[in-house]
């Protein structure tokens, strides 16, 4: 997984932690898989809902011009 790159729960609030990658390509919280390991996504895969979110966090912010 490319290190840097930031992740978010469903709604949008940032994770910070411990993360693995699914057989099927998805990310997850933990480094392993348990009950409570959660999906994780990238910026760009989130609703409009979560991005809004997201950026209150001062995450997630694009730079003008890219």
């Amino acid at each position: 997984m490319a290190e840097g790159v930031m992740h978010y729960t469903k709604d949008g609030t940032p994770y910070k932690g411990a993360t693995h990658k699914m057989p099927n390509g998805e990310v997850h919280s933990g480094a392993t898989h348990s009950p409570l390991s959660a999906k994780l996504f990238h910026f760009e895969e989130l609703s409009t809902k979560a991005k809004e979110k997201a950026m209150s966090y001062g995450k997630g912010k694009k730079k003008k011009g890219k």
